[in-house]
């Protein structure tokens, strides 16, 4: 379903989903974006340069100068709640949504290593680190060039 995003019968309607699928279709301009229906770990598809990219919606956290971003889904069960990290088997990217900040992140699972978390920094870090910094506006829907993406 090309220009929708869907929610589905086991959750409430996923408003991260819908803005960056919209914003994506406003970055990408010529590039499809479709919502995917069913139950796959992925919620929308990227068709860019040809390839088909299996992208999971998210919303991100503002946490001071960082911005967080779960890399896992959690479910309730009798034991308690169970935790699935996302795994490049599943998905390619993380289409990621900060409310506080009104602004979509695209995040490759390619650019990060397997974990839980990946955060995202607004401004330098108070001891001045740069090596190893993965920055917010590096990653802003707005600031790719998905023309040049070649994916995972």
């Amino acid at each position: 379903m090309l220009g929708t995003v869907v929610s589905d019968d086991n959750g409430p309607e996923r408003g991260d989903c819908r803005d960056c699928h919209h914003r994506g279709r406003g970055a990408a301009r010529d590039r499809r974006l479709d919502a995917v229906v069913g139950g796959e770990r992925y919620d929308l598809i990227f068709d860019i340069n040809r390839r088909l990219l299996r992208v999971q919606c998210k919303w991100a956290v503002r946490r001071g100068e960082t911005i967080s971003v779960r890399c896992y889904s959690s479910r309730r069960t009798r034991g308690g709640f169970v935790k699935q990290p996302y795994s490049r088997e599943e998905i390619d990217a993380l289409a990621a949504y900060c409310p506080e900040l009104d602004c979509c992140y695209f995040l490759p699972l390619d650019c990060f290593p397997p974990r839980i978390l990946i955060q995202l920094r607004l401004s330098p870090a108070r001891n001045n680190q740069r090596a190893r910094v993965n920055w917010a506006a590096d990653y802003a829907f707005e600031a790719l060039d998905w023309s040049a993406y070649r994916g995972p």
